[in-house]
């Protein structure tokens, strides 16, 4: 908990007396302005760009029961956040004030799965239009209306190659396999994201 290290707490100011616990999850505006998610105090902050590098709350308290942030990012000026509340996965876009609006929020079957059974989550990111995540061993475009349709990867979470399967190989988007191993709904945050110029998608994976 934030009183249980040195230095660690929720201050908000300049950046050398601001007080922190557990900062992670980092975004960039596109005007420099940091964003972070703030876990042991629940909040998504901002470091300002200014002189003092000033530390504000963002989002005083993100999650509800055990949730927690997977990730973010800023796409048409809002900063996206993707993640769960310990029971349901969420994806919230917030203005430049912090007004909050709910892009979805629901379980599995948001994504075609059986919504009685958990799920691994991963990372976002975005190809300056929409959104990607991942979910359960595939990667998904969402629209910032909220419009879900699979990109790549197989149904279900593989935790072990097929038998032949080279990963070397080109396959086709829906037969790709994106292996996740030993991780819980949470865990899946360790799923990292990236975009190029041109819009190709890179996923890093584990299996072992």
């Amino acid at each position: 908990s934030p009183s249980s290290r040195p230095n660690a707490g929720n201050v908000d100011g300049p950046g050398d007396k601001a007080k922190l616990a557990t900062p992670q999850r980092l975004a960039l505006d596109g005007k420099d302005n940091l964003y972070f998610w703030d876990e042991d105090n629940n909040s998504i902050r901002k470091v300002s760009n200014d002189a003092a590098h000033t530390v504000s709350t963002f989002v005083s308290k993100l999650t509800e029961n055990s949730g927690a942030l997977l990730s973010q990012t800023f796409l048409g000026g809002k900063l996206y956040v993707y993640g769960t509340d310990g029971i349901e996965v969420f994806l919230s876009a917030f203005d430049t004030e912090g007004k909050k609006t709910s892009v979805f929020k629901g379980r599995a079957d948001l994504f075609g799965y059986d919504s009685s059974s958990s799920k691994t989550l991963g990372g976002m990111t975005n190809d300056g239009s929409s959104l990607i995540l991942f979910f359960n061993g595939q990667l998904f475009r969402v629209t910032p209306a909220g419009a879900i349709s699979p990109i790549a990867g197989v149904e279900g979470n593989k935790t072990d190659p097929s038998s032949g399967y080279d990963f070397k190989a080109p396959h086709p988007g829906q037969k790709a396999e994106l292996l996740f191993k030993n991780q819980n709904s949470t865990a899946g945050m360790s799923v990292f994201l990236g975009t190029d110029a041109a819009s190709k998608v890179y996923v890093s994976g584990r299996f072992a």
